[in-house]
């Protein structure tokens, strides 16, 4: 079926005139149809569904070539049944929108229902959504591993007596700019903060006590590796000499699996090396170490010179029990599980 005769010189002119998005698209939807375009071919050129193309040549055959234009919005009071909120739900729940419209066009596609944007906002709301940053989760986390890593940990911990020590290790690498953040500015303003040019980085091969996380060891290296690594533990020795038992607890980084370190730690009867199951740096407690500080002393913060930047940086972990209200509360044994299934 064609355009009525002489309809499409009209839309053709409308369309060039309007300056409305949505208005134009259903024009070119029309235009594109009497080209004999088939509803998918239409949909796929203009990027929109296949509904909101059959939605607009119905309105311009049923309704005529006025009515394409108009658009019935809903108002405050909501439209959706209950049984299409848990379908919506549904959908936000498995799939992820990252703007308001994607919602507004879906909720068409497949409601029927035209809202505005901001009344999908408010939509939204309602149903407890909210708009926040997403999380990134290792994709071959092992939920069983990491219950079984958990359980050995917790084991190894409770157990230990006066003579025993359990430590986190893990290399970091904060690099001298900074690092944005959020925080309260005045509505309608910006607050700015300098950066740096350069991307000198401080390599640091840390050590964290599970129970006492303000005991804490560093070595600043040109690379964290088996030798750094070896430096590390032979420091947590040396001021331990009366501990009959040192645990250490790592991820599987390929410098602590390392020949010469591990023909080195045969000869050390104190210390017993515990690896954490792959992509799991949520059972790493020094993890939060490294978050916290960043927190403290990179987050929001400007340094001028690498010196200054690196001083600092050594600084807070020197005096580390200022914070030791803080680490008392961050530090529990309490572990998220990273499971894709939850």
């Amino acid at each position: 079926m064609k355009l009525r005769t002489g309809d499409r010189t009209q839309i053709e002119g409308l369309r060039k005139s309007t300056k409305d998005k949505d208005v134009f698209v259903r024009y070119s939807t029309l235009i594109m149809y009497d080209d004999g375009f088939t509803f998918d071919q239409i949909a796929s050129s203009l990027g929109i569904g296949s509904k909101s193309v059959q939605r607009a040549v119905k309105i311009y055959f049923d309704e005529g070539i006025e009515a394409v234009a108009v658009y019935k919005y809903v108002g405050k009071s909501c439209e959706l049944t209950l049984e299409e909120l848990s379908i919506l739900e549904e959908e936000l729940t498995i799939n992820l929108y990252t703007d308001c419209r994607e919602v507004q066009k879906w909720v068409l596609e497949t409601f029927g229902i035209e809202y505005t944007v901001s009344g999908i906002r408010k939509l939204l709301i309602r149903q407890d959504f909210v708009y926040k940053k997403t999380k990134i989760l290792p994709g071959k986390a092992d939920l069983e591993a990491q219950e079984m890593s958990i359980a050995e940990m917790l084991g190894l911990i409770d157990n230990q007596g006066n003579s025993d020590s359990c430590f986190f290790i893990d290399g970091v690498h904060p690099t001298h700019n900074v690092e944005p953040c959020r925080g309260w500015v005045k509505k309608g303003k910006e607050y700015t903060i300098p950066s740096n040019t350069g991307r000198q980085r401080i390599n640091i091969n840390g050590a964290m006590n599970a129970i006492k996380p303000t005991e804490i060891y560093t070595d600043y290296t040109d690379s964290v590796n088996s030798q750094s690594t070896q430096r590390l533990v032979e420091k947590i020795l040396a001021n331990n000499p009366e501990k009959r038992r040192i645990t250490i607890i790592s991820d599987n980084a390929k410098y602590y699996k390392n020949a010469a370190l591990n023909e080195w730690l045969l000869t050390q009867e104190r210390v017993k090396w515990v690896f954490l199951p792959p992509y799991s740096p949520n059972l790493n407690l020094i993890e939060r170490m490294w978050r916290f500080m960043r927190k403290k002393v990179l987050s929001g913060y400007y340094y001028e010179t690498y010196d200054n930047f690196k001083k600092t940086v050594k600084s807070f972990f020197e005096n580390i029990g200022q914070y030791e209200d803080d680490l008392r509360s961050l530090m529990t044994l309490k572990f998220q599980r990273l499971n894709w299934d939850a």
